[in-house]
This record gives C-alpha cells, structure tokens and sequence, in this order.
C-alpha cells in the first residue's frame, strides 16, 4: 500500500535542465495532468478531513451509544 500511496504522491517535475541540445526550461504540464493532479488533491483532502472527524469526534459517539446502551 505504501509503494502505492509514493506512486500517486512521488516526485514532481519542475523544471527541464539545459542538455547539449536543448534550453533549460520551466515544465508545463498537459491538461490531463492539470485536472488529475487537482483530482487527487480533493481526494486526499476530503479523506483527511473525515479521518480527522471521525477521530475527533468518536469519544462523543461512544459515550453517546454507551448511555443508550448500544
């Protein structure tokens, strides 16, 4: 899982250096990788703040359950 969660979240490309051919340049990347990158942003995001929720507030919900006798 965790050579997964590297793959998604590994290293990013910022800049093209100069080689024997070529200029260095800023790289610009395409619009799939615009949107995609923002789309596993959210995702982390909203996954975060609900294991945040859920721990901050699962003391609340057991002793909640616990006086009803859940």
């Amino acid at each position: 899982m965790f050579t997964f969660i590297r793959c998604i979240f590994g290293p990013r490309l910022f800049r093209l250096y100069k080689n024997e051919s070529n200029q260095g340049k800023d790289y610009v990347g395409n619009p799939i990788e615009h949107y995609s990158d923002g789309f596993v942003k959210t995702v982390f995001f909203s996954l975060s703040m609900a294991w945040s929720l859920g721990f901050y507030t699962s003391p609340l919900l057991a002793s909640f359950m616990y006086r009803r006798g859940a």
